[in-house]
């Protein structure tokens, strides 16, 4: 018999593996999906920065502070990849379907709003900070995306009541 943290581990690979060269052989390339979040991602931004008092200038995946120069969301930037790897964790791991498909969609919502005020992020920064633009994209993932993937993966180690694994990594 399997053990949980084997069956977990092999499952959780199985998916990444798979939402890999599902990405890399038909996503990127057929860019759809990417342009949808990158624009998406653009007009959740656009309308952040506005809110709270900023002249924005936009159009499809491009957004700056007017004045400044633009940022451009490209495909592969926009945070496609990394949903697929939070999504995967979260079917991975032993638990209820009920609980995994809420963790999935309010963690897929709340990683879409991450996404926004990262861009937001790198519209003002750009506008301010410009020669430190490569600091700030490089280091953005770090700032807007892993915490909110930790949080929810800590949660759904929390409420799957799979005990059995749990115990299996403390030993």
């Amino acid at each position: 018999m399997i053990s949980p943290l084997a069956r977990f581990v092999i499952t959780a690979l199985a998916i990444f593996i798979v939402w890999q060269l599902i990405y890399d052989i038909y996503l990127l390339p057929d860019g759809r999906l990417d342009k949808f979040l990158s624009i998406s991602g653009v007009n959740a931004a656009s309308k952040i920065l506005s809110f709270i008092g900023f002249s924005i200038e936009s159009h499809g995946r491009i957004i700056s502070c007017v004045g400044a120069r633009p940022v451009e969301i490209n495909n592969g930037c926009n945070g496609l990849q990394l949903f697929g790897m939070f999504i995967g964790f979260i079917l991975s791991y032993p638990g209820s379907w009920k609980n995994r498909f809420i963790l999935t969609i309010t963690g897929s919502i709340t990683l879409f709003i991450a996404n926004g005020l990262r861009i937001s992020f790198f519209a003002v920064f750009n506008a301010y900070y410009p020669k430190y633009w490569n600091l700030a994209h490089e280091s953005s993932s770090y700032i807007f995306f892993y915490p909110v993937v930790l949080i929810f993966w800590y949660i759904c180690t929390q409420i799957s009541n799979e005990d059995s694994l749990l115990n299996e990594l403390q030993t």
